[in-house]
């Protein structure tokens, strides 16, 4: 296959496979495991497709412009190139939220305290009865046609 139809496959790959780590990441900082154990495989494969695609001889591309992209999609692998862990994000701790100054070692304890209830603070605006995440609750406000229904989520 000629180095410029390698590299437009290689792109295609690419594409493919971020667009799946995308998706995977948000699985994982939505805590959604389910998700993120199905999504998981695919963007493992996907990645070691991506690896095989770019091994180009970048010295036979024709251009410096296909050079380049190779070479930024090499950088941009290179960046991504320890998956996450098979588990992906931890689940919220709710109750680590309870505030106790002895349960709290050093900064690492405190670090971890403070994501977890963020995290749980997250998982838990209420709006109309539901229980949203910001995003969605953002999201929502585009639809209001109204101030009043605007502030709601606020009050």
């Amino acid at each position: 296959m000629p180095a410029p139809a390698q590299l437009s496959r290689a792109e295609s790959i690419y594409a493919a496979t971020y667009t799946l780590k995308d998706r995977l990441d948000i699985a994982g900082l939505r805590s959604l495991p389910e998700s993120t154990a199905a999504l998981r495989p695919r963007y493992l494969a996907a990645r070691r497709a991506l690896e095989r695609a770019l091994a180009i001889d970048s010295a036979l591309l024709p251009d410096t412009i296909d050079r380049r992209a190779l070479t930024v999609m090499r950088g941009t692998l290179a960046l991504t190139d320890t998956p996450q862990p098979p588990g992906g994000a931890a689940p919220v701790d709710a109750t680590r939220c309870r505030y106790d100054a002895r349960a709290i070692a050093d900064t690492d304890s405190l670090a971890t305290r403070l994501y977890d209830c963020y995290g749980a603070a997250a998982h838990a605006v209420r709006v109309d009865g539901q229980s949203l995440e910001p995003l969605t609750v953002l999201g929502l406000l585009v639809f209001a046609t109204d101030s009043a229904n605007r502030r709601r989520p606020f009050a």
